[in-house]
């Protein structure tokens, strides 16, 4: 296999590996699984988040998705901001990759998604609750678009079912993107406007745990 350098990206990893705070805004023509694996390549720890529901004095390593420009940040933060549309409050960093390395990190995406399944089985045959074991992989909006789906099978309506529980979660694109997030990782199927949970009652009572809606579910 091709050893590739990234060397455009090199200042970019040293402040992430080594600096206590950055506010940084990405611009990029990537798709964010770009990015995602280029992180996970680096063996670069880091959370996810939407601007309007980021907690600005977390002290982990967040990638932040811009869906409202009214959000605070703090200095001493480690941020990374995800968005072409400029924000005065971050330092700009182009983020580009080359042929080859943009092979290099799907060729790693493959091996990472591929012992994440490994990981699973290991987890079953270790007798660990599966359940919990998947609830706790999935992102809180995750969450609430399982809950929402044992009252809310129709697409279009399931977005007012989520806003319903949690009005923050009004971003129409943003619930697409963990739907299909669900849908990659088999918690769900879509056809057409329809969506069908593809789990046991057991992990949709650990997941609906985690939001504090168990009592609700029964």
């Amino acid at each position: 296999m091709k050893i590739v350098s990234f060397k455009n990206l090199k200042t970019l990893r040293k402040i992430i590996k080594n600096e206590n705070e950055f506010q940084i805004q990405l611009y990029t023509l990537e798709s964010f699984e770009m990015l995602e694996g280029w992180l996970e390549y680096q063996k670069i720890e880091y959370k996810k988040a939407f601007a309007s529901s980021y907690d600005p004095y977390t002290v982990e390593f967040t990638v932040l998705f811009k869906d409202t420009d009214k959000f605070e940040v703090a200095n001493n933060s480690k941020v990374i901001l995800f968005s072409n549309e400029r924000d005065r409050r971050f330092v700009p960093y182009k983020f580009k990759l080359t042929d080859d390395e943009k092979q290099s990190v799907l060729n790693d995406r493959k091996l990472y998604e591929q012992n994440k399944k490994l990981s699973v089985c290991s987890v079953m045959r270790r007798k660990v609750s599966a359940p919990s074991f998947i609830a706790n992989n999935l992102t809180y909006a995750q969450c609430v678009i399982v809950f929402c789906l044992l009252s809310e099978t129709r697409f279009n309506k399931l977005l007012n079912e989520i806003k319903n529980v949690d009005g923050d979660l009004n971003n129409r694109t943003n619930i697409k993107l963990e739907i299909n997030e669900l849908i990659k990782h088999k918690i769900l199927t879509r056809r057409n406007d329809f969506c069908k949970l593809n789990i046991t009652k057991e992990t949709i009572k650990e997941i609906c745990k985690r939001i504090g809606l168990d009592k609700v579910y029964s």
